[in-house]
């Protein structure tokens, strides 16, 4: 473990090397890999994208929160955990993605396809979360198959803008 934190000093010329060593078999090392590679920053975004695809909860929460401290620039590296075979990474992914904010939405529309409905409720909730510009993608998910799904998303367009709400009329004045 010592040595991830060696390479981590040594800044975005170790990102390769550590991105080797997310392949270790110990979990625990993988998540000091992880922090190692929080500490390079923004060279370290697509490692850190393959770290949020990790099978170890742990690893991929410690990616989730290097991923948020690094803002916008890291939506990039959620491709591969949005499309792994695992629903736990896919729905982790859409958790984490909601705290990145509106460059996030994107991602959030490819969530909302998912074919877990838990991985769609999860992205509607993070489409929450971002507020306005997340309100198209809620519109979208009112026709998701699942009632559930459809549910959040009438919740959430209820707060965020009734307006948005199939059948809603405009308030006075605003025609």
């Amino acid at each position: 473990m010592r040595a991830a934190d060696a390479l981590g000093k040594m800044g975005a010329e170790a990102v390769p090397r550590l991105r080797e060593a997310l392949q270790d078999p110990n979990p625990e090392v993988r998540e000091q890999v992880v922090v190692a590679l929080a500490a390079i920053g923004d060279a370290a975004i697509p490692a850190l994208g393959d770290a949020m695809a990790d099978k170890n909860v742990f690893v991929r929460k410690r990616s989730g929160e290097a991923l948020v401290r690094l803002g916008p620039p890291a939506v990039q590296a959620f491709d591969l955990a949005l499309h792994t075979p695992d629903h736990n990474v896919r729905q982790d992914a859409a958790v984490t993605l909601g705290k990145l904010g509106p460059a996030a939405v994107p991602k959030l529309l490819e969530a909302l396809k998912d074919d877990d409905q838990r991985v769609r409720s999860d992205a509607v909730d993070s489409l929450g979360t971002i507020g306005q510009p997340g309100i198209a993608g809620l519109r979208q998910a009112m026709n998701d198959e699942t009632p559930n799904v459809r549910r959040a998303a009438k919740r959430l367009l209820k707060k965020l803008d009734p307006s948005a709400l199939p059948g809603a009329t405009a308030p006075e004045g605003d025609s």
